[in-house]
């Protein structure tokens, strides 16, 4: 193996990834036609294209560029996106927890394994530019690309290494201003710090941070499986999302009465389910 761990960024502007290129030493591979792909060392850079169709071509031609000098592959996409006026600055970066697809309603979660020391928001993916006339819209980020990529990378890597990190490039529900290549560059350039430091420890594998579930979180995922009448895949998630939970804060699991009651409904149970992996994705009371 000429790199036992690959790690994947995946962009969709050159004017987003030339600074990280440039930080990072990147060389292109001129082998490469379908993408513009760089690479140095372990890391690697894709450029997309914008679109979540375009994202997800691009990880899952990445993933098996790299097959066969890779047995560990990890999947960062490293972006600008837009942000309700009240929710964020413009610059400010964000780790992302959760991914909704507003076209689908497909939503994602992120296994986040340890404190990257990075705030931490929900994003939802927009097939087309969004504008939003409604104040009071729930929606705090947005995208294009980001259910895309989340879709293909959980097909080839667990949770906990696929990651999103996302920068606020303008907001949604403000005037409408005209951003350039110059402008977007310099988003990117003035978080490179934070990028080195987190691409330093991605993806996250230390055995000090293993934890296995006990027998008493085993029964409460099963009694809150039962009760809201989880599919396979929402299982899975709830229990990705309590080992993260336990690695990161090293404490008991405690939930509010009514995310792990009974419901009556398809559509309860989704918006419970909603609520349960927003309150293990926060640090507990006690922390704050």
């Amino acid at each position: 193996m000429e790199n036992p761990v690959r790690k994947i960024i995946i962009m969709a502007l050159f004017a987003e990834a030339e600074p990280v290129i440039r930080s990072l030493y990147l060389r292109k591979n001129t082998k490469c036609k379908e993408f513009s792909i760089y690479e140095n060392g372990e890391i690697s850079l894709c450029i997309s294209g914008t679109g979540k169709i375009n994202s997800a071509i691009a990880v899952t031609y990445s993933a098996f560029l790299y097959r066969a000098n890779s047995e560990h592959t990890a999947f960062l996409n490293l972006g600008v996106c837009g942000s309700k006026k009240t929710e964020a600055n413009i610059g400010e970066l964000f780790l992302i927890n959760k991914i909704e697809d507003i076209g689908s309603g497909r939503t994602y979660y992120p296994d986040i394994l340890t404190d990257w020391k990075l705030r931490e928001k929900s994003i939802h993916c927009s097939d087309q530019p969004f504008y939003a006339s409604d104040k009071n819209t729930s929606i705090s980020l947005v995208d294009m690309e980001s259910s895309g990529f989340c879709r293909a990378a959980s097909l080839l890597a667990p949770p906990q290494d696929i990651q999103l990190l996302k920068i606020v490039s303008d907001h949604f529900d403000s005037e409408r201003v005209q951003i350039n290549a110059k402008f977007i560059s310099a988003l990117i350039e003035n978080r490179i710090p934070e990028l080195k430091n987190f691409l330093d420890v991605f993806p996250f594998t230390s055995d000090k941070k293993q934890t296995s579930l006990s027998p008493d979180d085993i029964d409460t995922i099963r009694a809150i499986s039962e009760n809201l009448k989880l599919t396979t895949t929402q299982k899975i998630q709830l229990v990705n999302s309590v080992k993260s939970f336990r690695v990161r804060f090293q404490t008991e699991l405690s939930f509010p009465p009514e995310l792990i009651s009974r419901t009556s409904s398809k559509h309860e149970s989704k918006r419970v389910f909603s609520e349960l992996m927003k309150h293990l994705a926060k640090k507990p009371a006690s922390f704050l």
